[in-house]
């Protein structure tokens, strides 16, 4: 991103302007389905631990026509300096919020995330 600005004369961004930037783009893709052919085969989700943000995406994975399952890995992380969290286990395995929007807010020049029900 910064290497792109510099190209075009601009400034650089701090790595907390980054990772403002990073977080309210897993915002914006959250909820997003994930398509092949018409068919949906998945969703994006955004997730959180006590230390990342995360955008999560579930697909269904087929190995034949009978055998299928879900497959959950990370798209694309920031840091998570914005709400304090407990930990869900030593691992610090990430909440998911499957059926939830997540908004993220501008207060007073700091971001802020606001968890929002269906």
């Amino acid at each position: 991103m910064n290497k792109a600005l510099e190209e075009v004369q601009l400034s650089g961004l701090t790595n907390e302007q980054l990772n403002d930037l990073v977080t309210c783009l897993i915002s914006v893709l959250q909820q997003i389905s994930i398509k092949e052919n018409d068919k949906e085969i998945g969703k994006l989700f955004f997730a959180l631990s006590q230390k990342q943000i995360i955008l999560m995406a579930e697909i269904e994975v087929s190995q034949n026509m009978f055998k299928k399952t879900n497959a959950v890995f990370p798209i694309l992380t920031a840091n998570n300096y914005y709400l304090e969290m407990k930990k869900q286990d030593r691992f610090d395995t990430p909440y998911l919020f499957a059926d939830e929007v997540i908004e993220i807010k501008n207060r007073d020049g700091k971001l802020e995330i606001v968890i929002l029900g269906t």
